[in-house]
């Protein structure tokens, strides 16, 4: 494999939480998938830990919605960008190292995936009576597919432009510290965590090929990959998205109701990702953004009012209140 060039700009952590109830301190380690933004918040109690990147979203809506306080959740800090959540110490953790990861306060891990971590976040609410209904519909499953994947949306590129872009900003950084960082920690690992060094090594090294040296037939076929990825989202938002949106006289504001529920703690990370891609902003008007996805066409009245609604809640401005991601 070549030589890691020089890395660009730190890229940043964040924090997110988790919560058990209030006499209870659980540990929540969450990462924060936004190669662009970062808190740097101290914060006790309940444990999570994030970087700011991708499909795993912003555990500060989903508690600040549900009536947790900081008092409530103890924040862990890993920083994704430099691959923390690789070190042998995280791994005995989560042995898949994966974020967010829930751990109750006996010290059990419950959940390492963000669907069962936000689905856990509800059931343990300190105020349940905030949480709206959940649709039972497949939106949630959607959002978390591969067809309309944001964390790639926001690695992938489309044509030469994009490719050197992405590789000499933050998204090159970012794939270059965490690929030095799983090369650091296999060499001093414990036998027990080789076959996972192993595996990462080689995952991670694939994206880092891609972005420094990859063949022509290769960036070909990234390229065809990643459009495909777009032209998948623009048909999502136009198409299906707005089926899924409730009427706001009749219905509620959210897909919960009168108080945002299961779906759509998972759907305004996913807009918000979608948005930040684009050079969306924190606010009413972030939603857009996500214009330039639909080839210059409005975002659809039904979504932006959605993302309307969301950016009027305190929730939504305590969570971004340092910008998307």
């Amino acid at each position: 494999m070549a030589s890691i060039p020089p890395c660009g700009p730190p890229l940043p952590p964040s924090p997110c939480e988790s919560t058990l109830k209030f006499s209870h301190q659980c540990r929540c380690y969450h990462y924060h998938h936004s190669l662009v933004m970062h808190t740097n918040r101290a914060y006790t109690n309940t444990v999570v830990q994030n970087f700011r990147s991708d499909h795993i979203y912003d555990l500060y809506i989903r508690s600040a919605a549900l009536g947790y306080t900081d008092a409530d959740i103890e924040l862990k800090q890993i920083n994704l960008a430099e691959g923390e959540n690789f070190k042998p110490g995280f791994l005995k953790i989560n042995r898949n190292g994966t974020l967010p990861t829930l751990v109750e306060p006996n010290g059990y891990i419950v959940h390492g995936r963000t669907k069962s971590v936000v689905r856990y976040l509800i059931k343990h609410a300190p105020k349940p009576e905030l949480a709206g209904k959940s649709s039972g519909s497949d939106l949630i499953e959607k959002l978390h597919s591969d067809a309309v994947d944001p964390n790639f949306a926001m690695i992938g590129f489309r044509n030469d432009e994009e490719l050197a872009e992405k590789a000499k900003g933050s998204v090159g950084a970012y794939i270059a510290q965490r690929q030095a960082a799983l090369q650091k920690y296999a060499d001093t690992s414990p036998p027990e965590f080789e076959e996972f060094y192993e595996s990462k090594i080689v995952h991670n090294g694939l994206m880092y090929t891609h972005l420094f040296g990859i063949s022509a037939k290769a960036k070909q076929a990234l390229f065809n990959k990643t459009t495909r990825l777009w032209d998948s989202i623009k048909e999502f938002i136009t198409e299906a998205l707005p089926g899924y949106l409730p009427e706001p006289e009749s219905e509620g504001k959210f897909i919960g109701g009168a108080a945002p529920g299961e779906d759509d703690f998972h759907l305004v990370a996913w807009l918000g990702r979608i948005a930040l891609v684009n050079g969306g902003a924190a606010d009413a008007s972030g939603v857009d953004a996500i214009s330039k996805v639909l080839e210059g066409a409005a975002v659809p009245a039904k979504v932006k009012a959605y993302w309307v609604n969301w950016a009027s809640t305190e929730a939504f401005k305590k969570a971004y209140a340092d910008g998307l991601h």
